[in-house]
């Protein structure tokens, strides 16, 4: 687990997001708020923080993106500013008063205010890092194809679904996990024979046994008898593109 972590582009890029964030507010130390530390103590405190937030943004940012697939990503990253801003918040409050440094409760406004306006610039940073850093799908999906463990991909793709921050691929030698969002998944496989059919699964056309409708709601059967549900926003698309004859 720790290796696919560790190899995960993505992962590699928020490290170095975050060691290069907390460095710089280590030495400019916004508001005041580490200038009793030494430098070293500021890294540490702001980098912690930050990787918080990160951690916790692995984990609402998937949920965000598959609830509202419709969302900018200008006002995805200033959504997602909020809520690492209210998860961060807490963790100060603990961190200034187990070094003796509480935080009264009038302040707490204007201390939510602060870490927001932090959380707004790390945000713009990563926004700005993905426009000037796209992720480019290659084609026919070979860069996510790179990805598939190797016990199960020598088999056809049928499809992948979110299981929290991890993905589920599922091909004709079975199914494994790996660590990824599924818009960067769908994002990878590009052009490739395929379609999202539901917040949480992508199917691939030749994965596909047969669409039934059960009690009004439409399910795709896969190849492995595995049953994938298609939600009301995607089924015009699934229409359009011909799969259900």
């Amino acid at each position: 687990m720790f290796a696919r972590f560790w190899l995960n582009a993505y992962t590699n890029k928020d490290i170095i997001l975050i060691v290069f964030i907390g460095t710089i507010l280590a030495l400019m130390s916004p508001f005041g708020a580490t200038s009793h530390l030494p430098i070293v103590g500021a890294w540490a405190y702001w980098t912690g923080l930050l990787t918080w937030g990160w951690m916790a943004s692995r984990f609402i940012g998937p949920r965000l993106k598959n609830n509202l697939p419709k969302l900018s990503s200008f006002w995805f990253y200033l959504l997602a500013s909020f809520i690492m801003a209210a998860l961060v918040f807490p963790a100060v409050l603990l961190i200034q008063l187990a070094t003796g440094h509480p935080v009264s409760i009038v302040h707490w406004p204007n201390l939510y205010f602060l870490i927001w306006v932090v959380s707004v610039a790390v945000s713009g940073v990563s926004f700005l890092s993905d426009r000037a850093f796209p992720d480019k799908p290659s084609d026919n999906g070979a860069r996510f194809f790179a990805r598939i463990p190797a016990k199960i991909s020598d088999g056809s793709l049928y499809a992948v679904s979110s299981e929290d921050h991890y993905l589920r691929i599922y091909t004709a030698q079975g199914s494994d996990l790996i660590l990824m969002r599924l818009a960067d998944a769908i994002s990878e496989l590009g052009d490739y024979d395929g379609m999202q059919v539901h917040r949480s699964w992508w199917v691939a056309k030749e994965g596909i046994e047969q669409i039934k409708r059960d009690q009004g709601k439409l399910h795709i059967v896969l190849r492995d008898q595995t049953k994938v549900p298609v939600s009301r926003t995607y089924a015009p698309k699934i229409r359009a593109a011909g799969w259900l004859g």
